[in-house]
């Protein structure tokens, strides 16, 4: 197989990964992919399929669009509807309210939204990350990182979710075959807490609720520790674009290897 490392997408991540590529001797090319410029040249002929790339949400769209990759890419860029979440009981907003962006602002501006809310597209391969707005400021969706504007459609779909103040730890976890295979902590007590030590009864909890239903064999779940012990899914992410956290890399790399044969 063949990985296709996108460079220059958080290059805290893709930097840590490549370098644990090259010292597993794992097939590897790397490029940067601008956005409104061509796919840049990549080597279609000298490696067997499948090619596994990991990127921005947009790379795995933009290959699956080009011809020279037809049946070689490893992943489905449809596979994360949220509105097909429904089939798993354990999610931790299973009420979200899907609407348009543009509804969305209507209603900001009218004030017939909560002042905080968690809002993302209704599609994995979306137009901004699933992010908190507080205090109805939409500059998290509009913006950019560095404060670049950032075009979105009026008819963008998004879920619309309450926040949930009583999330105790949050998880990331890569399942395969209904199978949590590799995890890693990312936050606590509200804030950023990445750790490569992730608990029994979270591994215990991941694994009773992957075994019942995920989106694709193949997937990145994420899961909430609440109060009393209760857990919950917070959602699912593609493998191709979700960070990497504190995940220990030999593991996910054997686990992709797994996936692709």
């Amino acid at each position: 197989m063949l990985w296709l490392l996108q460079n220059n997408f958080v290059e805290r991540m893709t930097a840590r990964l490549a370098w644990a590529l090259r010292a597993q001797g794992e097939a590897l090319h790397d490029f940067s992919l601008i956005p409104g410029e061509p796919l840049p040249e990549f080597p279609t002929e000298a490696y067997a399929a499948p090619a596994f790339p990991y990127g921005s949400t947009a790379l795995l769209a933009r290959l699956s669009q080009d011809s020279r990759w037809a049946g070689r890419l490893f992943g489905d860029p449809g596979a994360f509807d949220q509105r097909t979440w429904h089939a798993c009981p354990w999610l931790l907003n299973p009420n979200a309210a899907y609407l348009t962006l543009g509804t969305l602002r209507t209603a900001v501006r009218e004030g017939t939204v909560p002042m905080s809310f968690f809002v993302r597209p209704v599609l994995e391969h979306k137009a901004f990350a699933g992010c908190v707005v507080q205090g109805r400021d939409l500059s998290v969706v509009e913006r950019g990182p560095q404060g670049q504007p950032r075009e979105q459609r009026e008819g963008l779909l998004v879920a619309v979710s309450q926040l949930r103040p009583d999330i105790e730890a949050e998880y990331r976890f890569w399942v395969l075959d209904g199978v949590p295979r590799v995890a890693s902590r990312y936050r606590h007590a509200g804030a950023l807490a990445v750790s490569e030590v992730v608990p029994e009864d979270a591994w215990e909890a991941a694994r009773r609720m992957a075994a019942h239903w995920t989106p694709t064999r193949f997937c990145v779940m994420d899961v909430a520790r609440l109060p009393d012990e209760e857990w919950r899914i917070v959602e699912f992410n593609s493998v191709h674009c979700a960070g990497l956290y504190a995940a220990p890399l030999p593991y996910f790399i054997e686990t992709v290897r797994e996936a692709c044969r």
